[in-house]
C-alpha cells in the first residue's frame, strides 16, 4: 500500500529499536535490502529526528560496525520510533486517503480533495493503485455520484479498519472526527469502564477503536452476514454464552438495529474481541469459556481435543483447557478468515517477524502427529506453531550461579542477596557445587569450561558491571531455554 522507500525505512527503524545493538550486515541480510540503502536510510532517519524532534544521533555506530539506537534515547525509543512513524505516514497521501476511508461511512468527493490537498484526477489515479492493493481482501472503493466509500468483503474491511488504525495510530492520536473519545466512555458500563480503567492506555485505545469503526460501518447500514458455514454460526454462539457486559453494552449501543442484524453484529464483535482486545474480558469468563469448551461437541472443539490428545505426550506441561482454548478460538479464525492470515500480517508495518523455530527437532515432531489429523498445509503449519508457541512458553529452565568471591569477605553474601530478590529461585539459583554451575562469578581469574560462562565481577559497588551481570544471566537463561525440549 506505501511506496518502498517508506516501507523500508520503517522496517529499519523498527528492526534496530527492537534490538540492543544489531550491524549493518544484519540489517541488510535480513530485511533484504542493500547496505547502500540501509546507509541511506539510517542518515535520512537521524536528519528527519533531528528535524521534527530536535533529537540528535538518534541512531550511533562505531568503528567495528555496531549499530544501536543512542543510550541517551533508549529508554524511550520505542516511544520515539511509534511517534516518527505516525508522523512520516501523515505525510503519504494513500496513507490520509486510508484513514479517511475507513473513519467515514462515505464521503464526498469535493471532502477528499480539500483534505487531502489534491487534483480530481490524482485522485482517480490513488483510488485505482489502493484498489489493485485492495483485491486480495475483497475490498474495493466505489464512487457514487462523487460518493467515495468501502464496498466488498464486511469482514475484510473491519479487520482491514482495525489493523490499519491500531497499528498507525496506537495511542498517539485518535482517528476518527465523528466519534469522540469522551462519547464512547460515557456509553460504557460501569463493569467494563472499571477493568478498562485496570489496562494500560494501549489496550483501552484498541478496544475504543474497534467500538468505533462498528459503530461507523453499522451507522451507515453496512452490516456484517452470519457465516454460511453451520460451524463458524454455532461456535459463535457457543463463545457468546460468557460475555455479559459486553452484550449489554452492544444491544445498548446497537438499539436502533433490526433485532437479527444486531444478534449478528454483537456476535462478530464478541469473537473478534477475543482476537484482537481479549483483555475486555475478566479471567472468570475466559475460565467459563475453557471449561466450556472441553465439554463441547461442537466440531471446532473436537478437533482442539484431538489436537491436544495427539500431542500431549510431547508437551512440557499438559494444561489441556488452555490449550483447547486456544486452538478452538485459532481454528475458528483461521476458517472464517478462510486460510487468509498470513496475508492481513502484511497489514503491520514494520512486519511482525516469522522466526524459524529455536528447536526445529521439536516442531517437527509437533508438526508430524498434528499432520494426522490436518492435512491443508498453511492450517498445519500455524497449527503446529501455536502448539509449539504454547508448549515452550511452559518450559522451565534454571540456571545455577557458583560464587567465588575472595577479595571481600561479605560480597558473597551481598551477591545471594540482591540476585534473590531480583530473580525467582526456581529460575536462578546459587549453588555450592562448582561442577554444577553454569555461571561462576568471581574476582579473579578463572578458566571456564565447556559447560560454564565466567563473569568478572570486580566490585559489588560497580553498578555498570551489575548491569552487566543482569544481563549476562538473562542470555544464559534464554540459551538454556532454547535448548532441544
Amino acid at each position: 500500500m506505501f511506496p518502498s522507500y517508506l516501507t523500508n525505512e520503517l522496517e529499519i527503524l523498527f528492526y534496530i529499536v527492537k534490538r540492543a545493538h544489531t550491524s549493518l550486515n544484519e540489517i541488510s541480510s535480513n530485511l533484504k535490502i542493500s547496505k547502500r540503502t540501509v546507509k541511506e536510510n539510517l542518515i535520512k532517519i537521524n536528519q528527519e529526528f533531528e528535524d521534527t524532534y530536535q533529537i540528535q544521533h538518534f541512531i550511533v555506530s562505531n568503528n567495528n560496525g555496531i549499530v544501536c539506537v543512542n543510550p541517551a534515547y533508549r529508554k524511550s525509543a520505542v516511544e520515539y520510533a511509534y511517534t516518527l512513524k505516525l508522523n512520516l505516514l501523515k505525510n503519504n497521501v494513500q496513507f490520509n486517503y486510508c484513514v479517511q476511508l475507513v473513519t467515514h461511512s462515505s464521503i464526498d468527493k469535493n471532502e477528499l480533495i480539500k483534505v487531502l490537498y489534491i487534483s480530481e484526477h490524482y485522485l482517480v489515479k490513488i483510488t485505482k493503485q489502493l484498489n489493485n492493493f485492495f483485491k486480495i481482501f475483497d475490498i474495493v472503493i466505489v464512487s457514487i455520484k462523487g460518493i467515495y466509500q468501502l464496498t466488498g468483503n464486511e469482514l475484510s474491511i473491519r479487520v482491514f479498519s482495525f489493523i490499519f488504525l491500531q497499528d498507525s495510530f496506537q495511542e498517539l492520536a485518535w482517528p476518527f472526527s465523528k466519534i469522540s473519545l469522551e462519547e464512547i466512555k460515557k456509553s460504557l458500563p460501569d463493569e467494563l469502564l472499571e477493568r478498562s480503567y485496570k489496562n494500560v492506555r494501549m489496550k483501552k485505545r484498541a478496544f475504543y477503536i474497534l467500538y468505533a469503526i462498528f459503530k461507523t460501518r453499522t451507522s451507515a447500514q453496512n452490516f456484517l452476514k452470519m457465516p454460511q458455514s453451520k460451524k463458524l454460526h454455532s461456535f459463535f454462539i457457543l463463545i457468546n454464552q460468557y460475555s455479559h457486559v459486553t452484550l449489554f453494552f452492544l444491544e445498548h449501543s446497537f438499539a436502533d438495529i433490526q433485532c437479527e442484524t444486531r444478534k449478528t453484529e454483537i456476535l462478530y464483535f464478541n469473537f473478534l474481541s477475543r482476537i484482537f482486545i481479549p483483555y475486555i474480558f475478566s479471567e472468570k469468563q475466559t475460565k467459563q469459556i475453557e471449561k466450556l469448551f472441553i465439554e463441547s461437541n461442537h466440531p471446532y472443539c473436537v478437533l482442539s481435543k484431538k489436537l491436544f490428545k495427539q500431542v500431549a505426550y510431547l508437551l512440557t506441561n499438559q494444561h489441556d483447557y488452555q490449550y483447547v482454548y486456544y486452538l478452538s478460538i485459532f481454528n475458528a479464525w483461521y476458517f472464517l478468515t478462510e486460510g487468509n492470515y498470513y496475508t492481513f500480517l502484511t497489514l503491520y508495518l514494520p512486519q511482525p517477524e516469522i522466526c524459524t523455530p529455536s528447536d526445529v527437532a521439536y516442531f517437527n515432531r509437533i508438526k508430524g502427529t498434528v499432520a494426522k489429523l490436518v492435512h491443508q498445509e498453511t492450517h498445519l503449519e500455524l497449527l503446529s506453531q501455536l502448539l509449539y508457541t504454547l508448549s515452550v512458553s511452559e518450559k522451565k529452565v534454571q540456571v545455577r550461579i557458583y560464587l567465588q568471591i575472595i577479595k571481600d569477605f561479605y560480597a558473597n553474601y551481598f551477591i545471594k542477596t540482591r540476585l534473590s530478590s531480583l530473580y525467582n529461585t526456581n529460575a536462578i539459583s546459587i549453588t555450592e557445587d562448582f561442577t554444577n554451575a553454569d555461571i561462576i562469578i568471581t574476582d579473579s581469574f578463572e578458566k571456564a569450561t565447556s559447560n560454564q560462562d565466567i563473569f568478572y565481577l570486580d566490585s559489588i559497588e560497580n553498578e555498570e558491571s551489575w548491569h552487566e551481570l543482569t544481563e549476562f544471566i538473562q542470555q544464559k537463561y534464554m540459551a538454556k531455554l532454547n535448548v532441544g525440549l
